[in-house]
């Protein structure tokens, strides 16, 4: 979603705002550099990317010669990156390396 908003608040004032919002799933054959995996085909990842960006703008004119703009903003992005795997680690018999093994008792 893109919107626009413009204002003329005086004969020497204006004001901006403009607002962008999108979500945007792609799946990539080959992960980019955001995503986890090797960048072989046949192991690419899932992204779900999403952002919010706000922006307001107010410009006062002091004359002919003289302008003053100010600004303030606001920005988000967010890349959710879930790799594509059709084999895991267990199901070729390895073991995670943290994983807690039983204690045994010696006599």
């Amino acid at each position: 979603m893109n919107a626009n908003w413009d204002d003329h608040l005086s004969v020497a004032d204006t004001l901006t705002a403009k607002l962008f919002l999108f979500d945007a799933p792609q799946t990539l054959v080959l992960p980019s550099f955001l995503g986890a995996g090797a960048n072989v085909p046949g192991f690419g990842n899932n992204q779900y990317n999403s952002g919010r960006i706000v922006s307001l703008q107010e410009t006062h004119a002091f004359g002919t010669r003289s302008v003053n703009e100010a600004r303030i903003s606001y920005s988000f992005l967010r890349v959710d990156a879930f790799p594509q795997q059709p084999v895991n680690d267990q199901s070729i018999g390895i073991q995670r390396a943290t994983r807690r093994r039983p204690i045994r008792a010696w006599a």
